[in-house]
């Protein structure tokens, strides 16, 4: 949960922060994360973005794309969690038994 928080906090700083004219630094460190550690919450808030229209909605109202957003970005976050953890584990169930 803290990677997807942070993930989304650092997205929206670089857009806010673009605006302002931050230097160059301060988007490097926020891209550095955004294509790391933040890369399953990137990759989801990209693809609902790209999104143009849906066929039995029509465009997405702003609060709905954003809720969509968040919540497809949490499921990305943390399936690539377990999946980085049980490739940790090597491969070993939860049970933690090894044979």
């Amino acid at each position: 949960m803290i990677t997807w928080a942070a993930s989304l906090t650092a997205g929206s700083a670089a857009m806010l922060l673009a605006n302002f004219g931050a230097p160059a630094w301060v988007f490097a460190l926020l891209l550095a994360w955004l294509a790391t550690a933040g890369l399953p919450a990137t990759v989801a808030v990209l693809a609902v973005a790209s999104i143009e229209r849906l066929p039995w909605v029509g465009v997405l109202p702003l609060g709905a794309a954003l809720v969509v957003m968040a919540v497809l970005a949490l499921a990305a976050q943390l399936a690539a969690c377990r999946l980085v953890a049980k490739l940790l584990r090597g491969g070993r169930g939860s049970s933690g038994a090894s044979p």
